[in-house]
């Protein structure tokens, strides 16, 4: 690097001087280069560095959905996450919240047949009554 008041070509000193501002310093491109080169890298080690790892993300993810979870267990159900004898509890009732809508749905099933076939059979007893001539 060359701190002058004069600028000439690299090849060429016998060209004339080009005025140049005082304290204007001259890079050759190849320092330049070298400068760019080694700030970059350095800037790409120093992101890698400082970025997450895969392992960190994880357990990131992990802590989270366990707040989350324990979080709607004590909203929603009133229920320490801890407390495995409540949890047994909580499971419970859903066992026997299907178990009463599975009920329901057959004896609307099987109501509906039996309905179906109450109505059938009077269609077929009243054509009967009317084919025999009954008043």
């Amino acid at each position: 690097m060359r701190m002058e008041g004069t600028l000439t070509a690299d090849n060429d000193h016998n060209a004339p001087p080009v005025p140049m501002l005082p304290g204007t310093a001259v890079v050759h491109m190849s320092d330049l280069d070298r400068l760019a080169t080694t700030a970059a890298k350095s800037a790409a080690r120093m992101v890698q560095e400082q970025s997450v790892k895969r392992e960190e993300i994880e357990e990131i993810a992990e802590t989270a959905a366990k707040a989350a979870i324990d979080g709607l267990l004590e909203q929603v159900f009133d229920v320490a996450p801890g407390d495995k004898k409540a949890l047994i509890e909580v499971r419970r009732d859903f066992t026997a919240m299907r178990s009463a809508r599975e009920t329901r749905e057959a004896v609307v099933r099987h109501g509906m047949f039996a309905i179906v076939g109450l109505f059938m059979t009077g269609i077929g007893t009243a054509i009967w009554f009317t084919i025999k001539g009954g008043k």
